[in-house]
């Protein structure tokens, strides 16, 4: 393994768990503190005002019914009900508190109240009920407290004064919205933050992504560029080594066969191509799990991230919808990075064979770009690890290519054994196309090359030509030794 190739898979780790890092302490230190302490600062605010604003309305009362008993006592010893009315009606004017009054003489009679058509018996009855001094009930318009007031210790009857506490309630209330108005504030600035820096990573890992996938199909002339000062431009500049390095290696080898044509025989070159081939797909499988244990990793992390952050019911509409976006994009980067690791390590090759990986092949081609497949297998002998690699990648290219240019309905894929040979032949009826080997689209089609220098790295060969009737026909030869019959 390459040094340079050692230094990106030490840091392609370390850069991705240090994005994870970030994420999460973004997400904790930020948002659900904020909402922790809304949360409990309003429940405290809540109970301390209410508890201490009601104490001083209780006393406020209790002081009113002293200036009462002051200025009312020579009307109660004289019986005199009219005054008595008109000194309660002022005092609960100068109120807004005060819902009623009355006063009531020793043995029940009501001697004046605030009440325009008299005191309710329910109420009378209430209160003759119940010896505390303060007690409270609802009614429609709410609840009422009733403060029970002796006169004199007594012997001169009680004053009742029933006042509510809505007044209080709405002080409270307009103090919290206050709050709530602030806090929202600081959480909408916290989330704008977070959502600029989500995007931000999203953005830069995006770029990775369109890197890793052309140096997967061969196209080692794309480069990044990443300037965000943090583990993914590290991780940028060892993907651009490694892609450098890789299209140095690639020039180095072709220098390398063209000596070798003049050098050295057929087989050599086969073999070299087969070492070049093997090395590739390591690198390939290699490339294949760190994507899979870190970004996707990371990825997963950041959803769960964004789908607790947009459940929260204080974020404005507008804003919960921009979340969503990201969410979206960090989901369709999932997608799109599971179905690179699909196709840069085939381990259903290792685990099922040749046969039931085609079939598997055709099948998500069917599935997914609505074609009508054939498949012929006729293989008795069993096959060598590269024959059936080799084998595989060229009909993925070419599935590749048929679902993503030939405009196709059908395709057929066959692999048999004639005598010491085995022959693929593939067949569509797209649009069709016809390959000169000496042609520059063909010498930039790594896809095409890769195909070619598969079937001669194991002594055969591989030709590309449009059918008359419509469509392109592939067709692959091999030679192999047998090792053992019906397998």
């Amino acid at each position: 393994m390459l040094k340079s190739e050692v230094t990106f898979l030490t840091q392609f780790q370390t850069g991705l768990v240090k994005i994870m890092k970030i994420s999460f302490k973004i997400a904790i230190s930020v948002i659900l503190p904020s909402l922790i302490c809304t949360l409990a600062l309003l429940l405290f605010m809540k109970y301390t005002l209410t508890q201490n604003l009601l104490e001083n309305l209780n006393k406020r009362m209790q002081t009113t019914c002293s200036d009462i008993e002051y200025s009312i006592i020579d009307s109660i010893a004289t019986n005199n009900s009219i005054e008595a009315n008109r000194i309660l009606k002022n005092i609960k004017q100068q109120n807004k508190e005060v819902v009623y009054m009355y006063i009531q003489r020793p043995f029940g009679r009501v001697l004046a109240s605030t009440f325009e058509e008299g005191v309710p018996a329910d109420l009378i009855r209430l209160n003759n009920s119940n010896d505390k001094l303060v007690r409270s009930f609802n009614t429609k318009d709410g609840l009422i407290y009733d403060l029970n007031y002796p006169l004199l210790g007594g012997g001169f009857g009680t004053i009742h004064i029933g006042y509510s506490p809505i007044l209080i309630i709405n002080r409270i209330n307009s103090l919290i919205l206050q709050f709530l108005l602030f806090s929202f504030t600081v959480i909408v600035m916290s989330l704008l933050f977070f959502l600029f820096l989500t995007q931000s990573i999203v953005e830069n890992i995006n770029k990775l992504i369109y890197l890793a996938k052309r140096v997967s199909v061969g196209d080692f002339d794309s480069r990044v560029n990443i300037k965000s000062k943090d583990e993914l431009e590290n991780l940028a500049q060892s993907l651009n080594s490694m892609a450098n390095d890789l299209k140095m290696h690639k020039i180095e080898r072709l220098k390398m066969e063209e000596r070798l044509k003049k050098e050295e025989e057929e087989e050599k070159r086969r073999e070299l191509l087969r070492r070049e081939i093997s090395s590739l797909e390591k690198e390939r499988k290699r490339i294949s799990m760190e994507i899979h244990d870190g970004v996707m990793q990371t990825l997963a992390s950041g959803q769960i991230n964004l789908f607790h952050v947009i459940g929260n019911k204080e974020i404005p509409e507008n804003l919960r919808e921009r979340l969503r976006i990201s969410y979206n994009i960090f989901k369709d980067a999932a997608n799109d990075l599971r179905n690179l690791t699909v196709n840069l390590r085939p381990r259903m090759l290792e685990e099922v064979g040749l046969k039931r990986s085609v079939e598997t092949l055709l099948e998500r081609a069917q599935q997914n770009n609505n074609l009508d497949i054939e498949f012929i297998y006729d293989v008795g002998s069993k096959l060598h690890d590269y024959i059936e690699l080799s084998l595989f990648r060229i009909i993925q290219e070419a599935i590749n290519n048929v679902t993503k240019h030939a405009n196709a309905s059908f395709i057929s894929v066959a692999i048999k054994e004639i005598d010491d040979k085995i022959e693929l032949v593939i067949d569509d009826n797209g649009t069709g196309f016809e390959i000169d080997y000496k042609d520059k689209k063909y010498i930039n089609s790594y896809g095409l090359i890769d195909m070619k220098e598969r079937a001669e790295s194991l002594g055969g060969s591989l030709s590309i030509e449009r059918k008359g009737e419509g469509g392109t026909k592939i067709y692959a030869s091999i030679p192999f030794k047998k090792e053992n019959i019906n397998r």
